[in-house]
């Protein structure tokens, strides 16, 4: 019969070491659960994951004695989405995903600790070039006058506005502007393959 071996990673050489977190290995701050979370920004998950300088994993030892270093070279990171690997020079597009710190060793793996890691949405501004404005039809569908078009902040790749997508919040005839929402059973106006990565809210939209 084999026996598995318990092995206990904390995060420093003497007795008061504490049990090793990732964040004591990650160079940033985690949430007050453990967790991490950031806002999408195009960077691979290489650019994301950096390490804190000289950080350093030990393993606990008898009672007693120093704990043992591990060399870096024995630890790495691997980042899973619903339990398949991801190629961490890829974007870290949005998403919830699993960070395990990992140390090998004869053939031998074992997790030092392992957390959620979320990448939310970034939130982007429309903006109109030009007037949105119709006459009165009874509806509150949204028809961009010729020549006038929505655009994102920053212009991101792959990233477009759905003008289908958003309605006037009321049908009714209005001196006053009227806000732009968007359409019944809509849940984002954006399109394109990057879409995912982004969140927008037209609530700063207007027409008459």
């Amino acid at each position: 019969k084999v026996t598995a071996v318990a092995v206990e990673f904390v995060n420093g050489e003497g007795s008061d070491a504490t049990r090793y977190e990732l964040s004591d290995y990650l160079n940033r701050t985690a949430n007050e659960d453990g967790t991490f979370s950031t806002e999408y920004n195009g960077q691979p998950w290489s650019a994301i994951l950096t390490t804190k300088p000289n950080v350093k994993v030990y393993i606990k030892t008898a009672e007693g004695e120093n704990n043992t270093e591990i060399p870096s070279n024995k630890l790495t990171l691997e980042v899973t989405k619903d339990g398949a690997a991801v190629d961490q020079t890829q974007k870290a597009n949005a998403g919830t995903y699993k960070v395990k710190l990992v140390y090998t060793d004869n053939n031998q793996t074992y997790t030092v600790d392992e957390k959620t890691f979320t990448i939310t949405p970034k939130t982007v501004k429309i903006t109109v070039n030009g007037a949105i404005t119709k006459e009165y039809d009874g509806t509150q569908s949204l028809v961009l006058p010729a020549g006038v078009t929505l655009t994102i902040e920053g212009n991101p790749a792959d990233l477009t506005v759905d003008p289908n997508a958003l309605q006037y919040a009321s049908a009714d005839a209005s001196t006053a502007a009227i806000n732009i929402v968007l359409a019944e059973g809509e849940t984002t106006c954006l399109t394109g393959d990057a879409a995912a990565n982004y969140t927008a809210d037209p609530s700063k939209l207007t027409g008459t």
